[in-house]
Formats: structure tokens, C-alpha cells, sequence
């Protein structure tokens, strides 16, 4: 998990390095920049731990795997919907200002929104199970001993 997440972190930061040549282009210094990446990492760090620690306590306590599968499947969906409600009007308030541009299809085309809309779900779906089953499957007192 460690591996995995250092991963992410370098991968994150090699796509920042847009971001931290315009901050130190405008006079941030270097100790800057890094306490700001040690501060990330640390804020994700101690996230993670939280989160596994309370999926452990809840199984410690007698939670089902579909419960704990369901728990975080919940939450991520209700940030799908949130985005999809807050996208689906921009994407649609876009298709019309770029109405000239477009060739083939008309700008509210509910075909191409529905495909859109079924992506996002399949996405969001396949984001959520994985991460939420893999948190299901943990030995709750192995987890609570690593902690």
C-alpha cells in the first residue's frame, strides 16, 4: 500500500511541475514549495490511516463486508451525483455557446449526453468497487494490530 501510494505521490508531483515553475516564477522559494508537498503527503497520509483504522474498528464490531462495501460505495457515489448535477448544466450550457463548432449532432444531442452519463457512472462504479471491496476483505484484526 506504502508503494502504491508513493506511486500516486510521484506521479502527482511530476504533473505539478507546471504549477511549481509558475510559483517560483512569481517568487516562491524552494523551502516553500516543499514544505507544501510534505504538508500534502502528510494531510494524505494521515487520511488514509483514519480510513482504515475506522473500516477495522467497524469490523472489529461486528460490520458485514456489504455494509462496509456499501459504506464507501455510498459516498463516493453521492460525490458522482453532486458532480454530475453541478456538470450536466456547464456541459449543456457549453454545447450551446460552442453550437457553431459542432458538426453532426445538435447542441443538447441526448444521445451523446447519455453516453457521457453512462461513462461517468461505469467510471465511477469500477473507481468505488474496487477500493470499497479491497477494504472489505481486510483481516479487521490484523488491521487494527498494523495501526
Amino acid at each position: 500500500a506504502c508503494g502504491n501510494v508513493s506511486m500516486l505521490l510521484a506521479a502527482r508531483n511530476a504533473a505539478r511541475q507546471r504549477e511549481f515553475s509558475l510559483r517560483t516564477a512569481l517568487g516562491g522559494s524552494r523551502a516553500r514549495l516543499f514544505r507544501q508537498l510534505v504538508t500534502e503527503s502528510l494531510a494524505l497520509v494521515a487520511a488514509g490511516t483514519v480510513c482504515g483504522w475506522l473500516f477495522g474498528v467497524r469490523m472489529a464490531l461486528g460490520a458485514e463486508r456489504r455494509q462496509v462495501v456499501w459504506m464507501v460505495m455510498r459516498e463516493s457515489l453521492i460525490l458522482s451525483i453532486i458532480g454530475i448535477g453541478v456538470g450536466l448544466p456547464l456541459a449543456i450550457a457549453g454545447a450551446r455557446l460552442l453550437k457553431a463548432m459542432l458538426f453532426g449532432i445538435t447542441a443538447g444531442d441526448p444521445i451523446s449526453f447519455a453516453a457521457a452519463l453512462g461513462g461517468i457512472a461505469v467510471v465511477a462504479i469500477g473507481a468505488s468497487l474496487i477500493p470499497a471491496s479491497r477494504a472489505a476483505s481486510v483481516n479487521p484484526i490484523v488491521a487494527l494490530r498494523y495501526e
